[in-house]
């Protein structure tokens, strides 16, 4: 075996050392496993020093490859292995302030440098066959990377980079000198994110191999595009190094991208003609489907003959019209005489013949019967193509079903005519006033109404009507038909030239229409029916005073009865003190006793009054009241009286809150006091005058109206005159009766405080139910 100081101890190797040393500044040597001088750079001084250094260190430092020197100097060694063969180590040296990371890989590349020179001297030693053979391998590989067309790179299992082949730098721009011992950060170009580097680091530590895409920088700050593939050194089973092998892709990517431009124009180009041509068919398909659709809307079928071959067309629509089924061609002359009515069928032969000789009529109309029996009317409309020599060659035409349209025109006159008939007979004024209020129209009754005859079309309807202007709603009316803003039912007085004054029920309306806007007005005249109204309300007022005076002999039976009592207290105390002064036995003390006394039944007298006179207070000031209070007020006032005719008036009054409710306070106690007059006489009626006698008097609520019941126990209403009772004078009393009261109930309930008041038959006795609305306040 060749001794290793022979194999190592080369010019060659001495030489690159000093060529390292010389451009990196830093002192190579090779040393043995104790630290000796194996081989080192001329003028390397620095070398002796490491045998000493070597003996003083620590193995974990000269694992870790960094040893310090006491002058403050550093080596950095890395350790050479060669089969068969002690460990080597080289050696740079360092007395600058230099981060180990680069001291230690330039120490790595010269024992990248060491070991290509032993290499060669094993082979040329002949240390074996076999190690030849590898070596020359080696040598060979080693070539072929250092002279590979693609950038190959080397680093430790810590990303650092070892080794870098020149195309490296044709690829970068940086040099091995200036990349060797640094990481990739100074080729990062930014666009890669921490999740892209963490998942290309997870795949080469699990002993994978990596391939992607790098958009990297170079050194002058261009960005390109390389195609990697990084896999794992592994060495004893465990990964020592990583290797990348790098292809600049940076012009493929380039023309692939111009290409996918290409593509995509050309995809472009492609779809917008595509679109085109489909827009363009579904355009022309859309329009047949609307000459379709517009010609079985407007019933018009088109049609065609060739004057020389007398051969036609159809189209869809015109055989739909004739009710034929579709064909190739058009109908023969004897198909369509077939479907012509039997008293046209001349003519259209005539017609028929006259086309061929050019006509020079354009619009034939005639009749057809459908196959369902049906009559239709055809208006055939036509023109003629002409050659070059002014020959006509063609007609066309279409088939125009006018059948809907001259049976509309039919009922439009028809309505018409009714119309004109209504107007001319209606009992109601009507006009019509365009959109500068001018007169269109004017029906006789508006005429009649306002006094005028013969209004002219065209005039201004307030200097045709100036009368209606006599009215303190003038305004109102102008504003509307000056708006165009409907009004219903409008009460419009005004006075004549004569100063009658007229009475009126006007309605406004503008009548959403095609044509020009147009103001409708329309007016009942309601002077007489207002004046009957009028005298019906005197005639309902005369009524509610005969019923309040019913109720006033009611109530003087009422005080007759509560008088009596105090009258007689009154005599018995004058007797009293008549008796004890003629005996003079009447002192002061007895005195004031008769005299208070006397002075109580008075005032209970004097009370009687005043509440008589309170209920039959004349007026409707009231909008409002309270209905409870009401209703204790009217049983205090009868309550003696009725307990004298042995009827008891039980009161059940669950109004808590004191609702109040529409209408006149001492209207509403003539209502109570005629149910509860009706209810006595029943009572006194079935039981003869014999005890027992009830009437109960409820009062509840709901969230919109006051609900009072008055029940009694008189036997009901007859079945026969249930739905009588409250006509005005009907009466089952006979001639004791006056047939008002209930009519006047129900007028007051209803008319005048917004109410209702109905009876049935309960419990062998009548209950009347008084339901009264509450204000929207209260609600």
């Amino acid at each position: 075996m060749t001794n290793l100081n022979e194999l190592i101890n080369t010019n060659k190797l001495k030489k690159q050392l000093e060529q390292f040393s010389e451009f990196s500044g830093l002192p190579a040597s090779i040393h043995g496993a104790d630290g000796n001088i194996l081989v080192k750079a001329e003028g390397n001084t620095f070398a002796d020093m490491l045998p000493s250094v070597f003996k003083n260190a620590e193995a974990e430092n000269i694992i870790k490859g960094v040893l310090k020197t006491e002058n403050g100097g550093i080596f950095a060694i890395n350790s050479i292995e060669i089969d068969n063969f002690p460990t080597i180590f080289s050696a740079v040296y360092s007395d600058r302030d230099m981060p180990l990371k680069k001291l230690k890989s330039a120490a790595a590349y010269v024992s990248t440098l060491t070991e290509g020179c032993l290499a060669g001297n094993l082979v040329s030693a002949a240390h074996s066959d076999l190690y030849c053979d590898n070596v020359r391998m080696l040598r060979t590989f080693y070539a072929t990377v250092e002279q590979s067309p693609i950038s190959i790179v080397v680093t430790d299992k810590n990303g650092t980079i070892e080794y870098v082949n020149p195309f490296f730098k044709e690829l970068t721009g940086f040099s091995r000198e200036e990349i060797i011992g640094l990481g990739f950060s100074g080729l990062k170009s930014g666009e890669h994110d921490r999740e892209f580097y963490k998942n290309l680091w997870q795949t080469i530590r699990n002993g994978k191999i990596w391939t992607g895409k790098f958009i990297n920088k170079k050194k002058d700050g261009s960005k390109y595009i390389e195609l990697a593939k990084i896999a794992p050194i592994i060495e004893s089973g465990e990964i020592t190094r990583f290797i990348g092998i790098k292809t600049d892709i940076t012009e493929q990517e380039r023309l692939q991208e111009l290409l996918e431009e290409s593509n995509l124009m050309l995809e472009a180009t492609v779809r917008k003609r595509t679109e085109k041509l489909r827009s363009a068919y579904i355009r022309l398909k859309e329009n047949r489907d609307l000459l379709n659709k517009t010609q079985k809307v407007a019933r018009m079928g088109g049609w065609m003959r060739d004057m020389r071959t007398r051969k036609g067309f159809w189209t869809d629509e015109a055989f739909a019209i004739f009710g034929m089924e579709r064909g190739p061609e058009a109908p023969t002359v004897k198909e369509i005489l077939t479907a012509t009515h039997p008293e046209d069928r001349d003519k259209v032969r005539e017609w028929l013949e006259s086309l061929f000789r050019y006509s020079p009529e354009r619009e034939f109309s005639f009749r057809i019967i459908r196959p369902d029996g049906e009559e239709r009317i055809i208006t055939s409309i036509y023109s003629y193509d002409f050659d070059a020599s002014g020959k006509p060659y063609r007609i066309n035409g279409i088939h125009h079903d006018q059948t809907e349209r001259i049976r509309t025109a039919e009922r439009i006159e028809k309505h018409e005519k009714l119309l004109s008939s209504i107007l001319l007979s209606a009992n109601a004024g009507i006009c019509v006033l365009d959109g500068d209020c001018r007169i269109e129209m004017v029906n006789p009754e508006f005429e009649k109404i306002f006094g005028h005859k013969n209004l002219t079309a065209g005039s201004l309807f307030v200097d045709a009507c100036p009368e209606i202007l006599n009215s303190r709603d003038a305004g109102i009316l102008s504003d509307a038909l000056r708006t165009k803003t409907p009004m219903t039912r409008m009460e419009y007085s005004f006075s004549l030239p004569s100063g009658k004054e007229k009475i009126l029920i006007m309605n406004v309306t503008v009548p959403r229409a095609d044509h020009d806007p147009v103001t409708l007005i329309t007016v009942s005249d309601i002077t007489e029916l207002s004046e009957l109204h009028n005298k019906q309300k005197e005639q309902e007022a005369m009524l509610i005073q005969q019923s309040k005076m019913a109720a006033l002999g009611e109530m003087i039976g009422v005080i007759t009865h509560q008088w009596q009592q105090p009258l007689n207290a009154v005599g018995m105390f004058s007797q009293l003190i008549e008796t004890e002064f003629k005996s003079s036995e009447l002192n002061a003390e007895n005195l004031r006793e008769y005299i208070s006394a006397i002075m109580g039944q008075l005032e209970f007298m004097s009370q009687t009054v005043k509440d008589f006179r309170n209920f039959f207070k004349p007026g409707q000031a009231d909008d409002r009241f309270e209905v409870s209070a009401a209703l204790e007020e009217i049983i205090s006032l009868v309550a003696v009286h009725y307990a004298n005719s042995r009827i008891e008036i039980l009161p059940d009054l669950h109004c808590t809150d004191k609702p109040l409710v529409y209408g006149s306070r001492n209207e509403f106690k003539q209502v109570i006091l005629n149910l509860l007059a009706n209810a006595k006489d029943a009572i006194t009626d079935k039981l003869k005058g014999a005890a027992g006698g009830v009437i109960r008097v409820s009062c509840t609520e709901t969230g919109d109206e006051v609900i009072i019941r008055i029940r009694d126990n008189g036997g009901g209403i007859p079945e026969g005159v249930k739905d009588s009772i409250f006509k005005s004078y009907f009466t089952t009393k006979g001639s004791s009766g006056t047939g008002i009261g209930l009519y006047i109930s129900k007028l007051i309930a209803e008319t005048h405080m917004k109410g209702s008041i109905t009876a049935e038959n309960e419990e062998g006795g009548a209950v009347f139910t008084l339901r009264l609305k509450k204000p929207f306040q209260d609600l």
